[in-house]
């Protein structure tokens, strides 16, 4: 018996795991699901809810404890925005020079070019970024996308604004548009996650 409960504990611990990987996968994949995420995340919660119900039911509650705790770090740690921190300490001096560059008017041309200057413009590969670039004469932003996936309707990143006090003015709505959340990293840095899609944009 003593076997048997070790072996489902194990079991338990291996489905947390996975739950856990695949929030993390997800966080740093982008922030939709993918298809067979869809259906593989759900299907090991239900399997290890039942398992832990059963052993609860004959009154061993380790495997419904560990399950609340993986379920608990999957939910509430913002695996995002850690990532986002470390990122932004990392690339921080690439990051600067994108800022000089648009500063210095590098960019000009480009963004006098586009067809909804107010959206901004991408550019796939800048100093190994993929960034969303917005100029006028009262601000200058630079959004450095978090993740590999930008088809998702969500994404995070890095947001570079020449002026905080325009952080919640309809421009910069405008050109990150979406429904945005932020944290400060340092003055002119704050990371972004959207999570509403109000239209075309990034």
């Amino acid at each position: 018996m003593v076997k048997k409960v070790k072996y489902l504990n194990f079991f338990v611990i291996l489905l947390g795991l996975l739950i856990v990987f695949f929030r993390i996968f997800n966080s740093f994949n982008g922030l939709g699901w993918t298809n067979w995420e869809i259906v593989v995340v759900p299907g090991l919660t239900i399997v290890a809810i039942v398992v832990a119900i059963k052993e609860m039911l004959k009154k061993r509650f380790t495997p419904l404890l560990i399950l609340l705790l993986f379920v608990a770090i999957a939910i509430f740690i913002p695996f995002e925005y850690i990532y986002g921190v470390i990122d932004y300490k990392i690339q921080k001096k690439a990051r600067s020079l994108v800022v000089e560059k648009l500063n210095s008017g590098e960019y000009d041309s480009l963004l006098k070019s586009v067809k909804y200057p107010e959206n901004g413009v991408k550019i796939d590969n800048t100093e190994g970024h993929v960034i969303n670039l917005y100029s006028d004469s009262r601000l200058q932003l630079i959004f450095f996308f978090q993740t590999y996936n930008r088809e998702k309707q969500n994404y995070c990143g890095i947001l570079y604004i020449s002026n905080e006090g325009f952080l919640k003015d309809r421009t910069v709505q405008s050109f990150l548009y979406r429904e945005v959340d932020y944290k400060k990293l340092d003055n002119n840095w704050y990371w972004i996650k959207t999570y509403e899609d109000i239209g075309p944009g990034p």
